[in-house]
């Protein structure tokens, strides 16, 4: 059976074998020490952005972007292969790692100032926060993974730090709130995560060092406004029986899943969901999950970045269960 290999799969490999070839010249037993570092160089600056030109023929814009990723990586890559007694030009490129934690506060940064003095204003036409937030990425940024992942930050940052009042949805809808405690135990960890702050930082600081003690704090802050969005999401973003489609939304860290009614077989309230089994998709927090949908056959729902996946059923927890599948099944008929 012939094997066809998509352009990106082609560049992979290449990529891939060169690195390896780079690890070989640099670990591998036998090998003289004191291998010249500027090779490596070389395929990061040149050789990789211009293959990924040639194999796969993105536009400018999406070139840039990947090449830039490709640099960032292969200078990991490299301070993790080249042995440290074999480092000359890579101890200086090392120190340019503390600028990667300092460029990732700015964009984020500028990401929040774009959408309080951007998005808002949007807002005032269109009250359906979570529309307006992916048109006005997708017009910037376009269609693709790095889109998906600016509009997962966007609704992180807008429902953990910006939101003032509950955004609104159309169609019937039915809340995750409740079923099995959801929001009470997300706020239980919050609170949690809130009262240890503290107490870490101190301990880092007097056994490890200031530096680590703040870096731990900053980062453990940062994770806090995450797990506050997705609460303070969870509150509000329903799972809704829109005109020709079923909208699951499970907080905000997780990705949406519209749902056609032509592409539903039955809902069944279940107990206990089983989990883990393949071909189910799980909408699931910190509480119960009440609701299975099973799908026809060759249908698929998209995972975080966005890309599809074949899945046989979608396992939801709603507060109401009964009700929801009442109203579900009679949108079917």
């Amino acid at each position: 059976m012939a094997l066809h290999l998509s352009r990106q799969h082609c560049f992979s490999l290449f990529l891939i074998c060169a690195l390896a070839g780079h690890l070989a010249l640099y670990r591998l037993p036998g090998m003289p020490l004191g291998q010249p570092e500027w090779p490596l160089l070389l395929d990061l600056l040149v050789t990789f952005p211009v293959a990924y030109l040639l194999i796969c023929r993105p536009g400018w814009r999406d070139w840039l972007k990947k090449s830039a990723a490709l640099l960032m990586l292969g200078l990991a890559f490299g301070s993790l292969a080249i042995p440290d007694q074999a480092k000359e030009l890579w101890h200086d490129l090392d120190r340019l790692r503390l600028l990667l934690p300092a460029l990732a506060v700015v964009a984020e940064a500028g990401l929040v100032a774009w959408m309080v003095l951007g998005i808002r204003r949007m807002l005032r036409t269109d009250v359906n926060t979570d529309r307006v937030l992916a048109r006005a990425i997708q017009r910037r940024f376009g269609l693709g993974t790095s889109s998906r992942l600016m509009e997962f930050e966007a609704r992180v940052w807008f429902y953990g730090l910006i939101m003032r009042r509950a955004p609104v949805f159309e169609g019937e809808h039915f809340y995750t709130a409740k079923a099995g405690g959801n929001a009470s135990n997300q706020l239980a960890w919050l609170f949690v995560i809130v009262f240890e702050i503290p107490l870490v930082h101190m301990l880092l600081h007097f056994v490890w060092s200031p530096s680590a003690a703040w870096v731990a704090t900053g980062l453990t802050i940062w994770g806090l406004v995450y797990l506050l969005a997705d609460y303070r999401a969870t509150l509000v973003r329903p799972v809704s029986l829109e005109a020709g489609a079923l909208h699951v939304r499970c907080g905000a860290l997780s990705s949406d899943a519209v749902i056609p009614y032509a592409d539903i077989v039955t809902a069944a309230r279940v107990a206990h969901a089983q989990r883990r089994l393949p071909g189910k998709r799980y909408f699931r927090h910190l509480g119960d999950m009440n609701v299975e949908i099973t799908l026809r056959e060759g249908s698929a729902l998209p995972t975080l970045l966005g890309g599809p996946k074949a899945s046989t059923h979608a396992v939801l927890g709603v507060d109401d269960p009964d009700r929801f599948v009442n109203a579900l099944r009679a949108r079917l008929t």
